[in-house]
């Protein structure tokens, strides 16, 4: 929430840019192949890929979209196979409004890491990752020559900051010397484990999950 490419994605979305949302996509693609960190695979206190890297991409669309009803996912494990557990998920997730979207997860795969996400609206989409300097807004209006719409993408430059933990003490300690309201609750953190955990439960049972929010 404090990445500048997500940070302009929700204003363009919340300045109508792209019209109603339909259907948003996020994935957390990382390789922890050589990532040696014993908390990660702890063997008795078990660090599911969804809930201990995939949780951002789920706050992402949280964030963007709303709280999902309902989730229907699957993992497999194919590729680090000394680890406990499963490195790919994959949630197809239901939200109020008839709103769809979808969660990728892989701890395991071979490319560089990244968030790529993409938001399809009734006017607009928007393609966003939190490693590139810009974001790309697609918006109808434009005509060819046969008068059919002709998507350009608009460029909007932003600071790459993927871990921008100076912004989130920034916001710390701005919430207490000036007695402001908390801007990311405790509620929030809470909601966002809930969907990791309905996730989880679908891979485990094959079968559709809701959340259980808190609050």
């Amino acid at each position: 929430r404090k990445t500048p490419g997500f940070i302009k994605a929700k204003e363009l979305i919340d300045a109508g840019k792209i019209g109603d949302i339909f259907f948003i996509e996020s994935e957390y693609a990382h390789d922890y192949a050589h990532i040696v960190s014993p908390w990660r695979w702890d063997t008795k206190n078990l660090r599911p890929a969804i809930t201990g890297g995939g949780c951002h991409a789920v706050d992402l669309i949280r964030w963007l979209a709303g709280d999902p009803i309902e989730v229907m996912a699957y993992s497999n494990h194919k590729v680090l196979l000394d680890k406990p557990v499963d490195d790919c998920t994959v949630a197809i997730i239901k939200f109020n409004d008839n709103v769809i979207g979808k969660v990728f997860c892989s701890i395991g795969c071979k490319r560089n890491y990244t968030m790529r996400t993409l938001i399809y609206g009734t006017k607009g989409t928007i393609i966003c990752d939190n490693r590139s300097a810009s974001i790309q807004l697609f918006e109808m209006g434009n005509l060819d020559e046969n008068g059919h719409e002709k998507y350009e993408p608009v460029q909007y430059p932003v600071d790459i900051n993927h871990h921008n933990a100076t912004g989130e003490i920034k916001d710390m300690c701005d919430i207490i010397l000036g007695d402001l309201p908390v801007t990311i609750t405790a509620a929030e953190g809470s909601n966002t484990v809930a969907v990791c955990e309905a996730i989880l439960k679908s891979c485990a049972e094959g079968t559709p999950v809701s959340p259980e929010y808190i609050v």
